[in-house]
């Protein structure tokens, strides 16, 4: 069976670089990735100062890096597909 996993880290000031935090998981990768992108947007809403970008790679991962200049935070979260056994 395929999960699909969406994890993030965050560093900067209020953010500890040590600790990943699993954000998603879903059999359904339509689910996920539409988690995906509701939490970029949620996380860019009311940003000024910033750069990001997603990419894709052509294993199905998409990888999110933004960095917020105003707030001087750096995030990069991926969504992942991983088999698992039943």
């Amino acid at each position: 069976m395929k999960v699909y996993i969406i994890f993030d880290a965050c560093s900067g000031e209020d953010y500890s670089t040590d600790d990943p935090t699993i954000l998603y998981v879903s059999t359904s990768k339509e689910k996920a990735k539409e988690f995906f992108d509701d939490e970029v947007s949620n996380w860019e809403d009311g940003m000024e100062e910033y750069d990001s970008n997603i990419d894709e790679y052509a294993d199905g991962t998409l990888v999110y890096e933004c960095t917020d200049f105003e707030g001087d935070s750096h995030r990069i979260m991926k969504l992942v597909e991983s088999e698992v056994e039943e």
